[in-house]
């Protein structure tokens, strides 16, 4: 576990009032993605946004995990960002957006979808 963002931390990447520890999301999230590349049978990634996006390492670990035969279940932030854009044009991603009429019912839906993707 570790730090993602802070108002008093001493890091040069800053969103909004937050400034982005890059440390703590290279060192535990990167290796999080690559090591559920290699060995989960689906890989979640809450969530893609400005703040993760203030590494590159970061975006092409996504990317990887993007291109990695498992599925991948993931949140993204709804701002137009140039990699978010790259990810939702991707043929291989379908993007559902939580809205009041869905939500209820999105947990079971997503949870039956994703369950036949990985057999079970």
């Amino acid at each position: 576990s570790g730090v993602l963002a802070h108002i008093n931390i001493a890091s040069p990447p800053r969103v909004s009032k937050y400034r982005v520890n890059l440390h703590d999301l290279e060192t535990i999230a990167i290796p999080a993605l690559r090591r559920a590349c290699e060995s989960a049978d689906l890989i979640v990634c809450d969530e893609i946004a400005a703040m993760e996006l203030c590494s590159p390492l970061f975006a092409e670990a996504v990317r990887a995990a993007l291109d990695c035969p498992k599925p991948l279940l993931g949140v993204i932030q709804q701002k137009r960002l140039p990699f978010l854009d790259e990810v939702r044009q991707r043929p291989d991603v379908r993007v559902v957006t939580v809205t009041a009429e869905n939500r209820d019912r999105l947990s079971q839906q997503l949870s039956e979808e994703l369950g036949a993707l990985i057999g079970g």
